[in-house]
């Protein structure tokens, strides 16, 4: 493993707690870079700030392998269940700007911190499908544990191997804790049907995943299956709900975060203002611009 790190030209490290797995990489790629490892089943979390990495389990491709833009320090967090033993494969292209950190923590390490049945519960509910892919943005706090560990375990001294051990374990609970609510399934959340938590899963996704491809991915599906569950559930298609709600989303952008026209066609999904403007005044009933002028009319008169 270490081996395989020098082909980063910068900040990186590999320490392992018990059954819990960290490295980090934060440089430049001066070469390709490959890694295949058997795996033990378990968790992965991978948080990229810089670069991209393509990633695939056995011979499927798992779409972390996205670049995608990070801003203002911000970072994308994919985890991937394991529920058996499996072949993982990692590549990085070299000429790239890299910043990782991938935890791994195997699934027999956590049951063994299990201290009640519903812990044991929430372990089977994440482990249920196998090579299951989920991604989100990550919460700033997150990030910057993420980015304290990276600055510890690159560090020498007792002191800071005691505070990057704290800080994986910390970086740990928070990654899960997420996944949780991703899931629909943190500690205190009511239950709901299924049906229910697949449309709780894809309105978490509704910001990140631009295609109809991205976010059956994320969910661990095909896009048929995806569609076909949809479809049985809700009587309508995942598209048709995927433009509905962006453009609802697109509605508070505009009104309360005071996004612009074109930020929230973005937002919304459209290349171009003037396709959002159409279906934004077909699905509402009037036009972005006219409902901004009125939200300001209201406020002023209750100011």
């Amino acid at each position: 493993m270490r081996e395989d790190l020098r082909a980063v030209d910068g900040r990186r490290a590999c320490r392992r707690y018990g059954g819990l797995s960290l490295l980090c990489c934060d440089g430049e790629v001066v070469e390709d870079l490959h890694r295949t490892l058997e795996l033990p089943p378990g968790l992965g979390f991978n948080l990229l700030f810089a670069g991209s990495v393509d990633i695939a389990v056995g011979d499927r491709r798992c779409g972390l392998g996205q670049a995608t833009p990070v801003r203002d320090g911000g970072g994308l967090c994919a985890a991937m269940t394991l529920s058996r033993a499996e072949t993982v494969a990692a590549s990085v292209p070299r000429g790239q700007r890299l910043r990782l950190l991938g935890l791994w923590v195997e699934r027999r390490w956590l049951e063994d911190r299990c201290r009640s049945p519903a812990d044991r519960r929430h372990l089977e509910r994440i482990f249920r499908e196998h090579a299951a892919v989920h991604r989100w943005r990550p919460p700033a706090q997150t990030c910057a544990l993420a980015l304290e560990w990276i600055s510890l375990s690159t560090g020498g001294g007792l002191e800071s191997s005691l505070r990057a051990e704290q800080a994986a374990i910390a970086l740990l609970s928070r990654c899960l804790g997420e996944l949780a609510q991703l899931l629909g399934d943190a500690p205190g959340t009511p239950s709901c049907p299924r049906s229910e938590r697949l449309k709780q899963q894809i309105d978490a996704r509704l910001r990140d995943h631009r295609s109809l491809a991205d976010m059956a991915a994320s969910l661990g599906v095909s896009v048929s299956t995806l569609q076909r569950r949809f479809k049985a559930a809700y009587g309508t298609t995942v598209v048709d709900y995927l433009r509905r709600r962006r453009l609802e989303i697109a509605r508070e952008a505009l009104t309360d975060e005071g996004l612009s026209i074109g930020e929230a066609a973005y937002l919304a999904g459209y290349n171009h203002p003037s396709n959002f403007v159409a279906a934004f005044r077909k699905h509402f009933d009037v036009t972005p611009a006219r409902l901004v002028r009125l939200q300001r009319s209201c406020q002023a008169l209750e100011s």
